[in-house]
């Protein structure tokens, strides 16, 4: 018993004297680590930055600075306890203390991606718009550390709608950038984006999206979605109908992303048409049931946030002429028939398209309409009061 007693009195006073600051900031063990915030006499520079940074990430960022300072006192050299404390300035709204902190570190480490790009957020922070781009672009052409230079510089001109200048700065950046970096997607899709509804230029949408796809193993994603509708806008629908099947396949086998598998369909165009926003739905089931779509057609009004009209295919039953499918649609509790019809199972979507802007056009007026029918109320038989 007693030997037992030993044994655990010796592995536990093994255990304490191999804590270390040290590697307590290695396990992130940070709650630990601020409890030598007393000790600050006896510690080296790095200790002081490790407690330093512990506060830091438990969001006392006041006395982060503190302990930042004090390794400063000790070993102003490095550049890492400027960086550090400027991020913890920063994370205070103190964007210009945090920048003098890192121009410390820049003087110390000038080929540092971090230290600028760290920069480049203080001055983005405070509106300084200009200064944070020119030190993005700093930071961009530095060796790499991380993707925030390469996206940033992009990104601003985007948000100030520069975007012709954005579209340049991003096309710089997708060739800079490494592609397992998590902004290389950010990038890749902001490219497909400007180039399909800024420029219209539909072959470097379709690239964008296609090497989106590559990076992620084809894994399926919203970017087949893009890729198809950048594949349509280009009117290559041999090639789009290629990858609505691979979407149709992966819909069959239940590997699509939850709304897809929900809704069973995908928007394959976009396009407008007298001011309103046209989206063409696909449908991954093919129509088995009377009235089932092949397509539907939404005109949405984006002003009001409402869907004005509704058009789509829908499959026929019994022998029309060997017609398959016509072209209808519900409007104010009317069901119209346009009179084109489909004598192929399925439907190519540029015949599809053509007929559905004819109607919007008014032309043809609906061959047929009708309503549904109103069930009739039973009359019952009034009862006689007997007399008394």
């Amino acid at each position: 018993m007693r030997s037992l007693l030993l044994l655990i009195l010796f592995s536990s006073c093994h255990l304490f004297a191999q804590e270390t600051i040290e590697s307590l900031y290695e396990n992130r063990d940070y709650k630990r680590l601020i409890s030598y915030s007393d000790k600050t006499d006896s510690l080296s520079a790095f200790d002081c930055y490790c407690i330093g940074y512990a506060y830091f990430q438990l969001e006392n960022d006041k006395k982060a600075v503190e302990f930042y300072d004090i390794a400063i006192q000790k070993d102003g050299d490095k550049d890492y306890l400027h960086l550090y404390k400027g991020l913890a300035l920063r994370y205070q709204d103190k964007y210009d203390e945090s920048i003098v902190s890192f121009r410390k570190a820049a003087l110390l480490a000038p080929m540092r991606q971090k230290i600028y790009s760290e920069m480049a957020y203080a001055f983005y922070y405070k509106k300084a718009l200009d200064s944070a781009i020119h030190y993005f672009d700093k930071a961009r052409n530095l060796p790499y550390e991380h993707g925030d230079p390469y996206y940033m510089v992009p990104r601003i001109y985007h948000e100030e709608a520069e975007f012709n200048k954005a579209l340049d700065e991003y096309h710089v950046s997708s060739k800079l950038i490494q592609k397992d970096d998590k902004y290389y997607v950010d990038i890749m899709e902001s490219i497909g984006v400007l180039e399909y509804a800024v420029t219209k230029n539909y072959p470097k949408a379709i690239d964008a999206y296609s090497a989106i796809i590559d990076s992620q193993d084809g894994k399926f994603s919203k970017y087949y979605e893009k890729l198809i509708k950048a594949l349509v806008a280009n009117e290559d629908y041999e090639k789009a109908d290629e990858w609505i099947q691979k979407m149709t396949v992966g819909y069959e086998n239940g590997e699509l992303p939850e709304d897809y598998m929900k809704y069973k369909s995908i928007i394959i165009d976009q396009f407008e048409w007298n001011g309103y926003r046209v989206n063409a739905q696909k449908y991954f089931e093919k129509p088995t049931e009377f009235a089932d779509p092949i397509y539907k057609f939404f005109v949405i009004d984006d002003d009001k946030g409402e869907v004005i009209r509704k058009i789509h295919s829908e499959k026929t039953i019994g022998d029309l002429s060997k017609v398959k499918h016509f072209i209808c649609e519900w409007k104010d509790g009317t069901h119209y028939n346009y009179g084109y019809g489909f004598a192929t199972e399925d439907i190519p979507y540029d015949q599809m398209k053509k007929a559905v802007l004819k109607i919007l056009e008014g032309s043809p007026p609906a061959a047929a309409s009708s309503q549904p029918k109103s069930k009739k109320k039973k009359k019952t038989k009034k009862s006689k009061k007997k007399d008394e």
